[in-house]
C-alpha cells in the first residue's frame, strides 16, 4: 500500500474509533436526557397550571362577592344594615369594603359611617331671634376682645396663673356671660366661659355652663360641623369620672352626635384613650377598628371615584388605588347604570389565595399560592415554581405557587438524580471527543490558517519591499539623468529621500530577518545599562529623519521621575521596536494629528515609554490578537493601511525577551497608547 494511502487508512480508522464510541454515549445520553427533560417539564406544567387554576378561582370569588354585594344592595335599596353587613361578609370574605356608585355617577358607601347619627337630633332649647347686624357685628368684637383677653391672662399660665388675676379673670368672665345670652355668640361665649371657669378650677361653674351650651344649642354644629351637644358631652365627661367617659364614647359610636367622619373619629380615639384599658371594651374596640375601615374606605375612593366612573364596563375590572398602594378596588357597571365594587387589600386576596388546593404530584408541605403585584419580586424565604396572571380584569396582579426555601425541592431529586448521570455520559463523550476530533480539527484549523497567513504575507512583504525599492530606482534615475538640473537644493533633496527609502528598507528587512532568527531561536541579545529616555529620544530623531513629514507631529516629553532612569536593554532592539510603534501611530492616527511620546514611571521599579496617537482606536475583541504574528485586524484590511502584520509581533517578543512588558490602552474613537515598560536598573 502507498504510503499516502496508508496515511489515510490509519486516519480513517483512528476517527472512527474516536467515533463509534462517542455516538453510542450520545445516543444514550440523548435518550436520557430527552426523558428526564419530559418529567420536569410535566411538573413543571402541573405546577404552571396549578397557579391558573388558583388565579381563576380567586377570580371567581371576586365575581361571586361583586355579585352577592349588588343583590345586597338590591335588596336594601339604599345602605347595607350592620346585620346585613356582617352576613355578607360572612359568606363572602373578600366583601369587606364594599361601595358602589350611582347611576348620577355619585360615590356612596355601601356600608353607612358607623359613626354618624341615624337620624338628626331634635332640637333642644330655645334659638333665640337674631337681633340688627350692627348689633350683631358688636357682639362679634367683643367676642374676640374677650378671647384676647382670655389669652393675656391664662396664655400658658395655667389655672394658678388665672387665680392671681381674680379681677380681670371676674370682668372677662361677665363679658363671656352676658354675650352667652345671644343667639349668635352664645355657642362660642358658652365654650369659652366652661373654658376659663376650668382654667380657675371651678368645676361647678364649668359643667354649668356645658349644661347651658348643650341645653340651648345642643341642635346645633359649628363652623366645622361638630355638634355643640358633642362638646358640652365630651367637656361634661372631663369632669365626670371614667364612667362618664365611657358612656360618652359609647354614645358617640352609637351615632348620637352629628360631626364630620373624621372629627367623630378623633374624639372617639382621645376618649379611648382616657379609659381604663382593664375594663371590657372590646365591643368599643371592635366598633372603632370599623371606623377606622370606612374612614380608610372613604379616603381611598375619594381619590379613586373618578378613574372608576370613567373605565367601569359590564366586565369585572381592576385597578390598584391611588391613595392606598396596597389596595386594589374590583368593580363592574350593573345595567342600570350603577357601580358595584369591592375594595380589597393584598393581603387579603393572598390568603384567599393560599386557601385554594394545589392539585400537583408530590406536593411540599408548605406549597401554597401567594398574590403579588406585577414586577414585585418573591420573598426571598419563599421558591416560586410557576407564576400566573388574572388576565385583563386584574392586569396588575399575578398568583405564584411557592414553598418555603427551607423545605426541598420537590424537582431536587429529579434533577440530581439526572446530573449524576448525564455527568457521567457527558464525562465519557468528551473524554473520547478530546482524545481525537479535537486535536485532528485543531491541527487541521492551525495548518490551514498558517498557509493563509503566510501566504498574505509574502504577497503583503513583496508590496512593502516594492514600494521603497520602486522609490530608491526612480530617485537614483533622476539623479542619473540630471533632472535636477543642477539645482544642489533638488539634489540633496533626491540623495536624502534616497537614503530614507533605504533605511525604510533595512527596517522592514530587518524585521522579517528578526522574526526568522525568533522562530529558529538563535536571536541574541547584546545587553547594555542605558538611560531609557536617551533611547527614546534617539528611536524619535530616527523617525523623524526617516519620516520628515511626520517630524512636526511628534510630541516628546520625560517625566521629572523618569528623568536618567537606566534599564539593561538592547539598544537596537528597543529603538526599533519603537520605531514600529511610530510607524503605526503614523499610519493610523492621521495625516496630522500629534503623536505623543512619553517616557515615564509607571510603576515603582518600571520605566515606561508610551506612544499614543489619535487614530481610529481598537476594538476590545482585538487587543490581544493583533500581537500575534501575521494578525491584521479587519478594520486595518478595510481601511487599506498598508502593513506585514510582524510589528507589533515583533515588538512584544523583544520586549518580553528583555524582561520586560507591552501593554495597550484603547477604545474605538479614542485613539490607541501602546507602552513599553521596562525593569529599572536596581542601583542605577
Amino acid at each position: 500500500m502507498r504510503p499516502g494511502a496508508r496515511r489515510a487508512a490509519v486516519g480513517l480508522a483512528s476517527i472512527a474509533a474516536v467515533l463509534l464510541p462517542a455516538a453510542g454515549l450520545a445516543y444514550l445520553g440523548v435518550g436520557s436526557y430527552r426523558a428526564d427533560r419530559g418529567l420536569v417539564a410535566r411538573r413543571l406544567a402541573e405546577h404552571q397550571r396549578a397557579a391558573e387554576q388558583v388565579a381563576a378561582a380567586v377570580l371567581a370569588r371576586l365575581e361571586a362577592a361583586v355579585d352577592a354585594v349588588a343583590a345586597a344592595l338590591a335588596d336594601a335599596e339604599g345602605p347595607l344594615t350592620p346585620n346585613a353587613l356582617a352576613s355578607l361578609r360572612a359568606a363572602h370574605p373578600l366583601a369587606r369594603h364594599p361601595f358602589y356608585v350611582g347611576p348620577d355617577g355619585r360615590l356612596r358607601y355601601a356600608v353607612p359611617n358607623p359613626l354618624a347619627p341615624a337620624a338628626d337630633p331634635p332640637d333642644v332649647g330655645p334659638a333665640l331671634a337674631f337681633s340688627s347686624p350692627r348689633a350683631a357685628g358688636r357682639r362679634r368684637r367683643q367676642l374676640a376682645d374677650a378671647h384676647r383677653r382670655e389669652l393675656a391672662l391664662c396664655g400658658g399660665a395655667g389655672p394658678a396663673g388665672c387665680a392671681l388675676r381674680a379681677r380681670d379673670v371676674a370682668d372677662v368672665t361677665r363679658a363671656y356671660a352676658a354675650l352667652a345670652d345671644a343667639d349668635d355668640t352664645g355657642p362660642e361665649a358658652l365654650l369659652a366661659l366652661a373654658r376659663l371657669r376650668r382654667a380657675t378650677g371651678d368645676a361647678g361653674g364649668a359643667v354649668a355652663a356645658y349644661d347651658a351650651l348643650a341645653r340651648r344649642f345642643g341642635h346645633r354644629v359649628d363652623d366645622e360641623g361638630v355638634s355643640y351637644a358633642l362638646w358640652a358631652a365630651v367637656g361634661r365627661a372631663r369632669h365626670g369620672g371614667e364612667g362618664a367617659r365611657r358612656a360618652v364614647l359609647e354614645a358617640i359610636l352609637a351615632g348620637r352626635y352629628r360631626a364630620p367622619p373624621d372629627a367623630l373619629l378623633a374624639i372617639a380615639e382621645d376618649l379611648r384613650r382616657a379609659v381604663d384599658g382593664d375594663a371590657d371594651l372590646a365591643a368599643i374596640d371592635a366598633a372603632l377598628a370599623r371606623a377606622r375601615g370606612h374612614a380608610r374606605l372613604v379616603a381611598t375612593l375619594e381619590s379613586d371615584a373618578d378613574s372608576v366612573v370613567r373605565t367601569a364596563g359590564a366586565a369585572l375590572r381592576g385597578r390598584p388605588s391611588l391613595r392606598d398602594p396596597a389596595r386594589t378596588l374590583v368593580y363592574r357597571r350593573e345595567p342600570s347604570g350603577a357601580i358595584v365594587g369591592l375594595a380589597v387589600d393584598d393581603a387579603l386576596l393572598s390568603a384567599v389565595a393560599a386557601e385554594e388546593p394545589i392539585p400537583v404530584t408530590d406536593p411540599a408541605p408548605t406549597t401554597r399560592a401567594i398574590v403579588q403585584r406585577v414586577g414585585d419580586p418573591v420573598p426571598a424565604s419563599l421558591r416560586a415554581f410557576s407564576t400566573a396572571g388574572f388576565g385583563a380584569a386584574l392586569p396588575h396582579l399575578t398568583v405564584s405557587v411557592v414553598n418555603d426555601r427551607a423545605m426541598p425541592d420537590p424537582l431536587d431529586a429529579i434533577v440530581r438524580e439526572r446530573g449524576r448521570r448525564h455527568l457521567m455520559l457527558t464525562g465519557g463523550l468528551i473524554g473520547l471527543l478530546m482524545l481525537g476530533l479535537v486535536a485532528t480539527i485543531r491541527s487541521a484549523a492551525r495548518e490551514r490558517e498558517l498557509a493563509r497567513l503566510k501566504s498574505d504575507f509574502v504577497s503583503t512583504v513583496s508590496h512593502e519591499l516594492k514600494t521603497p525599492l520602486t522609490s530608491i530606482r526612480m530617485f537614483a534615475e533622476m539623479l542619473q539623468q540630471g533632472v535636477a538640473g543642477g539645482d544642489r537644493a533638488r539634489e540633496a533633496r533626491y540623495h536624502d529621500i534616497l537614503v530614507q527609502e533605504s533605511e525604510r528598507l533595512g527596517l522592514l528587512i530587518a524585521n522579517v530577518l528578526d522574526y526568522a532568527q525568533i522562530e529558529r531561536g538563535t536571536r541574541r541579545y547584546t545587553v547594555e545599562s542605558r538611560a531609557v529616555d536617551e533611547v527614546a529620544r534617539e528611536a524619535v530623531d530616527t523617525f523623524a529623519r526617516l519620516r520628515e513629514g511626520d517630524a512636526s507631529r511628534i510630541e516628546f516629553a520625560v517625566e521629572p521621575d523618569a528623568a536618567g532612569a537606566r534599564a539593561a536593554i538592547d539598544t537596537a532592539v528597543v529603538v526599533q521596536s519603537l520605531l514600529n510603534l511610530l510607524a503605526n501611530a503614523a499610519k493610523y492616527g492621521g495625516a496630522t494629528a500629534p503623536i505623543e511620546v512619553r517616557v515615564h514611571r509607571s510603576a515603582p521599579g518600571w520605566i515606561g515609554v508610551s506612544v499614543r496617537d489619535r487614530g481610529p482606536g481598537i476594538p476590545r475583541r482585538h487587543h490581544a490578537a493583533i500581537f500575534r504574528e501575521f494578525y491584521r485586524a479587519p478594520e486595518a484590511y478595510a481601511a487599506g493601511v498598508e502593513g506585514t502584520g510582524l510589528g507589533l509581533a515583533l515588538v512584544k517578543r523583544h520586549v518580553e525577551a528583555l524582561g520586560g512588558r507591552v501593554e495597550l490602552v484603547s477604545a474605538v474613537g479614542r485613539g490607541s497608547t501602546f507602552s513599553i515598560l521596562l525593569p529599572e536598573e536596581v542601583g542605577a
